[in-house]
């Protein structure tokens, strides 16, 4: 009977659960409340807005490095390397592809790629110097949606799979 029962379990699955479509005005309200100032306040070096895009709580964690950080001393901490950064001359920019969200109960997580650029002193142009996976999960609070929680780890991906996931949040010119 147990080799009729193997047989057998794979037709008695149910057919697979496809969530809901996320809808297109959230994602633009994530854009708009997120992506677009995260990556103006990067490329300026502006902290206080930086500071503004998380809750008061985030948990923030590197498994580079594999720490943990928390509110006040990680937004901090941010802010420090965005002025070491301009101190040192180097033109930054970040930008994100967007691989999947899911929303429920007041909250947004979204998982993707994010790229890192940079003008070293010395360079003719921006490049790109590396690949990075996230995984953010957004609050909403007094309007807006902010980070209360971001993981990343760096990744080998080509340029190519950084578009492939077809929602791809890049500055353009300046």
């Amino acid at each position: 009977i147990f080799p009729l029962l193997c047989w057998l379990i794979p037709f008695a699955a149910p057919a697979q659960w496809t969530p809901p479509p996320v809808p297109d005005t959230l994602i633009q309200a994530v854009e708009a409340d997120i992506w677009q100032p995260f990556m103006e306040a990067y490329r300026d070096y502006d902290a206080d807005k930086i500071m503004a895009l998380h809750t008061m709580d985030i948990i923030r964690v590197s498994e580079k490095s594999g720490t943990i950080d928390m509110g006040q001393p990680y937004i901090d901490a941010f802010g420090a390397a965005l002025k070491r950064w301009q101190e040192e001359k180097r033109v930054m920019r970040i930008a994100f592809s967007i691989i999947n969200t899911s929303y429920g109960s007041g909250l947004v997580s979204q998982r993707g790629y994010y790229r890192i650029s940079a003008k070293e002193p010395g360079d003719d142009k921006i490049i790109p110097r590396g690949y990075s996976e996230f995984n953010v999960i957004l609050r909403h609070e007094a309007g807006h949606w902010k980070f209360m929680f971001d993981s990343d780890r760096r990744v080998e991906i080509t340029e190519e799979e950084f578009q492939a996931t077809g929602l791809v949040y890049e500055l353009t010119g300046k």
